[in-house]
């Protein structure tokens, strides 16, 4: 039998032993010649065994053990005292820790730092763990509590946009006391949003409450007829079908009518002898009756002498103010540009009480969001890719990534286009043109096909350039078109769209208001001088 024992009497780490089993560990055999079965180490145990195999001389081994033993707990516990001690998984460490240093004695002789170094091990594979456990366990505790808050919660409802002068300034929930305090809000009114698809099956109502200084039912919301029963049998409030002018009011067959005034059958306009609008529009007794055109053209005329007296009050005061010393020509231009300002601005907020103002607004801040994802947004991003189709058929990451985005304002627009979009739009306008002018079969059928080409365009430029053309044309609708007077004119495709798409018409954008009364050059042709409109 092998001696165990080195030249100086100690017990060799290549050969260690039981002395009552005689058990050889690197061979798996009993010193007795018998086999023994010996159990697969686990990773922890055969990285400890390769180091204590390594043949180190005496002097080596204790300066081993002396450096593990101090440098690995100087080392070790100062780079992570603080997670020691501190860490949510201190605990687990720790344990595990002291169960490898308080171990009891083994066959085989580890030094003090290797005890611990297989401690450390040992307490970051607990410490793992732990957090591994404590993680589902948050993720479980977090989703019992989104349960929890869905059964306390009430049911999410409508969301309504909430308008005023035309322009979306809010947005509010269906039934909380946000909603409840518009419906009541005679300045405001509510417009559903994002619950269904233009040109869907659901029926719509309009909700017409009573205006106590006039005593005329105005629109306040539109809803599902579903929900309309919470205003049967109040005498302050009407039930319309959708798009559809309550009788009592003013507006009749697209057109605005006063008390001084009566629709005939005919379509000719009569208005009342005596009364304030004959008196402004200088009737005489036997010229009450007239056709709407004509009607038309003596407000037109009224309006602007109006504005003109105006304008001159507004620049004789100024000119007193200031003490100007000006030409008869400076003077009248100046009277001229603020008649066509005054003039202007009465036709916008005539504009902004039409119940299509608020829609085409929508729909022209819908074009400009399109167009500045486009202008922020590389076409691999967007999904502005694919043969045939506007969008690639790849999955989307998201509603709020930029292809979400960008397809969902695609979508919209598109809905609109589509189905009864335009011809709701044209029911919701007290003139029945909704900013379209004379709306007629043809003309609505110029604005759908921009869908199909919105839909067909297979590069950038195509989309771009369909995009220009659908928003001149909303554009012109919501903005009006500023006509060679200066005036706002409404917009009707068969009349402005040459001009406008030559440049010899513009849309009254803001951007147009605010360079109003400038001089204006047109383009004539290429060495040719620009003519001087203003």
């Amino acid at each position: 039998m092998a001696n165990p024992y080195n030249p100086r009497g100690l017990l060799s780490p290549r050969q260690p032993m039981n002395m009552v089993g005689g058990i050889d560990p690197l061979r798996g055999q009993s010193l007795m010649g018998q086999p023994v079965r010996m159990l697969a180490p686990s990773p922890m145990e055969m990285q400890l065994q390769q180091r204590m195999q390594q043949p180190q001389s005496l002097l080596g081994r204790i300066g081993g053990g002396i450096s593990s033993g101090i440098g690995g707990v100087g080392s070790s516990l100062a780079e992570t005292s603080g997670r020691f001690f501190s860490d949510p998984s201190a605990g687990a460490r720790l344990s595990a820790l002291g169960a490898s240093l308080l171990q009891g004695p083994s066959r085989t002789p580890i030094s003090f730092g290797s005890s611990l170094a297989q401690g450390l091990l040992a307490g970051n594979i607990a410490a793992q763990q732990e957090e591994e456990r404590r993680f589902k366990r948050g993720l479980l505790e977090r989703e019992m509590a989104v349960a929890e808050a869905k059964l306390k919660s009430p049911k999410v409802g409508n969301v309504y946009n909430v308008i005023k002068d035309g322009e979306v300034v809010s947005q509010v929930l269906e039934n909380t006391p946000e909603f409840l305090s518009e419906v009541g809000n005679t300045e405001s009114r509510l417009e559903k949003v994002g619950t269904t698809k233009i040109g869907g099956d659901i029926d719509f109502v309009d909700i017409y409450k009573k205006d106590p200084e006039d005593n005329k039912y105005k629109i306040i919301q539109t809803v599902q007829a579903s929900d309309a029963k919470q205003f049967e049998g109040k005498s302050d409030y009407r039930i319309v079908p959708y798009g559809k002018a309550y009788e009592t009011t003013t507006e009749e067959k697209g057109f605005n009518l006063s008390k001084d005034t009566r629709l005939l059958p005919d379509g000719s306009v009569e208005v009342i002898a005596g009364s304030k609008t004959a008196e402004q529009l200088n009737l005489d007794k036997d010229k009450l009756n007239l056709s709407q055109e004509a009607f038309d053209q003596r407000k037109k005329e009224f309006e602007r002498k109006t504005a003109i007296q105006e304008a001159k009050d507004k620049v004789d005061a100024d000119i007193r103010e200031r003490g100007m010393q000006i030409t008869e020509a400076e003077y009248n231009l100046k009277v001229k540009n603020e008649s066509r300002k005054i003039q202007n601005e009465k036709i916008i907020e005539q504009r902004k009480q039409d119940a299509a103002y608020s829609s085409l607004g929508q729909i022209v801040r819908t074009i400009d969001a399109i167009e500045q994802t486009l202008k922020t947004n590389e076409d691999s991003f967007i999904g502005l890719t694919g043969a045939g189709s506007v969008l690639a058929e790849v999955p989307l990451v998201g509603a709020q990534t930029p292809q979400g985005v960008f397809k969902n304002q695609v979508d919209e627009l598109i809905g609109f286009l589509t189905g009864k979009g335009l011809e709701k739009l044209k029911t919701q306008s007290r003139t029945g043109a909704t900013g379209f002018g004379a709306l007629n079969e043809a003309e609505l059928n110029i604005i759908k096909a921009l869908e199909g080409k919105l839909s067909r365009a297979t590069t950038r430029e195509e989309f771009e350039r369909v995009l220009g053309d659908i928003k001149t044309r909303f554009s012109a609708s919501y903005y009006g078109v500023l006509g060679d007077d200066g005036i706002i004119q409404a917009y009707s495709p068969s009349k402005h769209d040459t001009k406008l798409f030559d440049g010899s018409l513009s849309v009254y954008t803001p951007a147009e208001k605010a360079i109003q009364g400038a001089r204006r050059l047109r383009y004539q042709g290429r060495d040719k001088p620009f003519e001087v409109i203003q």
